[in-house]
């Protein structure tokens, strides 16, 4: 359980992160709107994979 509320809050962090550095570079002109949400996207991707395997190896670790 105690697993689960870290990377979610680390999760948090990490998209808080993401979503401030690419809003500058949007606000900045660097990048555009169909690239924010490219890079959003594929962020959220890995986000998820890395979840994915961070719960299976823990799963993993109480058997």
């Amino acid at each position: 359980m105690g697993h689960k509320i870290f990377s979610n809050i680390l999760g948090l962090v990490n998209l808080a992160i993401v979503y401030g550095y690419l809003i500058s570079r949007v606000l900045s002109g660097r990048i555009s709107i169909a690239d924010f949400s490219l890079y959003l996207g594929a962020i959220a991707s890995f986000n998820n994979v890395l979840r994915q395997v961070f719960n299976n190896v823990t799963d993993l670790r109480q058997r």
